[in-house]
């Protein structure tokens, strides 16, 4: 498997990997605004179709960025719906090509966006010497572990050692 590229997260004016395992959905379900969204991978190194990065204010968790591949739709009314697989989702597109598409494609403005539907805990490589990704699996020396609760930290920890996830 290739090495994948990882989101990354911003706290106090830095920025740092996020470990693979725990790493949370970039969007809200249902998707902003109506929308239908399939990611696609544009290359072998983001199998995911996405690239996220995150900020920590505060206590509150925002997506700040949003660099993503696939195709965008809207739902419509049903003259104008179209399958886009046998069986899968009636939708109108606006693009019949997968694209590149930001955060502004999908809220509609460039600004960040409280993550409110993250639960999860995001594991972030807090020594840059000893941080190595490879594959899926990352290794690490310390991680600071996030509990991050409906967009909000509740837990802040250090593990030490290394950890694969």
């Amino acid at each position: 498997m290739t090495t994948q590229w990882p989101d990354s997260i911003t706290i106090d004016g830095e920025q740092w990997p996020v470990g693979l395992r725990g790493m949370p959905d970039p969007l809200p379900r249902p998707y902003p605004r109506g929308l239908v969204i399939e990611f696609e991978y544009p290359h072998t190194g983001l199998y995911r179709g996405y690239l996220a990065r995150w900020g920590l204010r505060g206590s509150r968790l925002y997506l700040e960025a949003l660099e993503a591949h696939g195709w965008i739709g809207e739902t419509g009314p049903p003259e104008t719906l179209r399958e886009l697989h046998p069986g899968g989702p009636m939708i109108r597109h606006i693009d019949f090509r997968p694209r590149d598409f930001t955060l502004e494609d999908v809220f509609g403005s460039p600004e960040p966006v409280w993550a409110s539907w993250v639960t999860t805990e995001l594991r972030v490589a807090s020594s840059r010497a000893t941080y190595r990704h490879t594959s899926w699996k990352t290794f690490c020396s310390r991680w600071r572990v996030l509990t991050v609760e409906n967009g909000v930290v509740v837990r802040d920890r250090i593990e030490p050692g290394e950890v694969r996830g």
